[in-house]
């Protein structure tokens, strides 16, 4: 059941990034992540693992997401930043913080 909730977010943030809706896409996938570390605490360290890999994958794609459907660098320096951020948050562990900064890019 979890797996199919997980799956569904997945599929509707895809739907959702195929629409160019990028805040939505954002949105969905920062939801993923936010079931996701709750399932941590009741997993095997292998379930854990095949877990952290899922979301930086997630992460990675909350990012292409921002930098394929926010504005151009040029015409928005604010939203640069913001994908830096980001990342800064990715390196540190901080997933959803990481989103919420990539979804902050995807306006000016």
């Amino acid at each position: 059941r979890t797996r199919v909730m997980l799956e569904t977010l997945l599929r509707d943030a895809l739907i959702a990034y195929e629409a160019k809706d990028c805040r939505r896409a954002q949105k969905l996938l920062r939801l993923f992540v936010q079931k996701a570390i709750l399932l941590l605490c009741d997993l095997t360290p292998a379930e854990k693992a095949c877990i952290e890999k899922a979301l930086l994958k997630v992460v990675d794609a909350a990012r292409m997401i921002a930098l394929n459907l926010g504005p151009h660098p040029k015409l928005c320096p604010a939203a640069t930043q913001k994908i830096k951020d980001g990342d800064y948050f990715r390196r540190q562990g901080l997933y959803e913080a990481a989103i919420l900064q990539y979804a902050k890019a995807c306006s000016c």
